[in-house]
């Protein structure tokens, strides 16, 4: 299966080419601006007519909209992940929306915990892992703690995020490849990177 990453598209869908062909598309939140209900039914009218065969997206911090709500009348070939999992083709993805670490906290909110009881072939989450393509020229190492615990324990073969759009790009280790997907540039204007295509197994930037 051929799987496409984007995050960090922050409104500008319709002014960009759209994503190359693959039989996965997916999503890593951010897909909004200023988080209005008007963006995020703007996204989904681009989003849910897109030519891939199959297509999951979860919320960032951008899409106050739909980052607490659901969906209902998604085509059966898109997936809105919210602290949930889907099997497509024999790959299990699981989605953690974008969410407030709890501080001083060493205890799992039950969201979390659930998702550590399971096999993950692809985890996405709007954050990156701590030390995982998460660093930021103001504040260095910006990524979550409980994400990079998360990962150590469940093991998937691919950790797809973005919201650092300084530290785009791609990074091994322990078996996981991590992938930080944000297209757009520190100016919110036009996307600077391109997205992220690979296959189990392989992976390849475009």
């Amino acid at each position: 299966m051929r799987v496409l990453a984007i995050s960090d598209t922050h409104g500008m869908h319709w002014r960009s080419e759209a994503p190359p062909d693959a039989d996965l598309l997916i999503h890593a939140g951010d897909f909004s601006m200023i988080g209005a209900k008007e963006e995020a039914l703007d996204f989904l009218e681009w989003f849910t007519n897109l030519p891939h065969k199959h297509k999951v997206f979860i919320c960032g911090n951008h899409d106050e909209a739909l980052l607490r709500g659901n969906i209902s009348g998604l085509p059966s070939n898109c997936h809105f992940l919210n602290y949930s999992s889907v099997i497509i083709e024999g790959i299990k993805i699981c989605g953690i929306p974008f969410y407030v670490e709890p501080y001083g906290s060493k205890e799992l909110p039950p969201r979390l915990k659930a998702i550590c009881e399971n096999d993950i072939d692809i985890l996405v989450s709007h954050q990156p892992p701590y030390g995982m393509q998460d660093v930021s020229e103001l504040y260095g190492h910006y990524g979550s703690h409980t994400l990079l615990n998360i990962v150590k324990k469940v093991k998937p073969k691919f950790h797809i995020f973005g919201h650092m759009h300084e530290d785009y790009g791609v990074k091994e280790e322990d078996g996981t490849t991590f992938i930080n997907c944000a297209l757009m540039g520190e100016s919110y204007e036009r996307w600077t990177k391109s997205p992220i295509q690979f296959e189990i197994g392989k992976l390849r930037l475009l």
